[in-house]
């Protein structure tokens, strides 16, 4: 009997409890999605998360490296999904950079891209 508890245990601590401590903060999805190619510009980013996030940072630029500037993309108080609105975007590549505090501190970032066509 205290094989096969020790034998749960360690299963335990190898699958459930690396997925939970080494998540960090880590964006699990994105609208649009990451290479997305859209017909019709979006109006509004949300970024997904597994904890709530507090982020730091949210921009958007060209593939030309314009800066959009973003409302409400400043003092985002910490969610597992946020959403920002977005200005009226021509037709191109665009690419969307954030920054944030995980709910255990640690830092984090990423970024993702989506193509609007013509």
């Amino acid at each position: 009997m205290f094989k096969s508890f020790r034998i749960l245990c360690i299963l335990f601590f190898a699958t459930v409890l690396p997925t939970h401590t080494f998540a960090h903060g880590k964006m699990v999805m994105s609208e649009p999605a990451d290479q997305a190619v859209l017909s019709t510009p979006p109006k509004q980013i949300t970024l997904t998360f597994p904890a709530p996030v507090r982020l730091t940072s949210l921009k958007l630029e060209t593939a030309a490296g314009d800066k959009i500037p973003l409302e409400n993309a400043q003092n985002i108080e910490p969610a597992s999904a946020i959403s920002v609105s977005l200005p009226i975007l021509e037709t191109g590549t665009y690419q969307v950079n954030w920054r944030g505090l995980a709910s255990d501190g640690h830092p984090t970032k990423g970024s993702f891209s989506f193509t609007i066509k013509p």
